[in-house]
């Protein structure tokens, strides 16, 4: 049983992912939701519930975000973010949402956020 809240967006970003200070690998992103994300790992060795940390850069700019592993499997891990909704933690960092997207949509990235917004 799903408990989103929010609809996942297919945007491949490279991540890197720490478990306590080791990088673990950086990864690809198989979607993104305003409150979490499907991180394409393979097999890894992480565990449900494990608090991990992502590295992440859009538009030239580094994001960083503290999760939980909510689950594994289908090629990867499914991570809820705990310290910020992703829409959050962007508006925090950035002056205008819109912006933003508008910068996003001259990169092909707008219109899957615009409508996810």
């Amino acid at each position: 049983m799903e408990h989103r809240y929010f609809p996942r967006v297919e945007i491949p970003l490279a991540a890197k992912l720490y478990r306590n200070e080791t990088l673990l690998g950086t990864f690809m992103t198989r979607n993104i939701s305003l409150e979490g994300m499907f991180l394409e790992t393979g097999d890894i060795a992480l565990a449900r519930n494990d608090i991990i940390r992502l590295q992440l850069a859009i538009l030239q700019e580094e994001y960083l975000i503290k999760g939980i592993v909510a689950h594994i499997g289908y090629g990867g891990i499914g991570i809820l973010m705990i310290d910020a909704t992703f829409f959050n933690l962007i508006k925090a960092q950035r002056p205008s949402i819109t912006n933003l997207l508008s910068k996003m949509r001259c990169q092909g990235l707008g219109q899957k956020l615009d409508r996810m917004l």
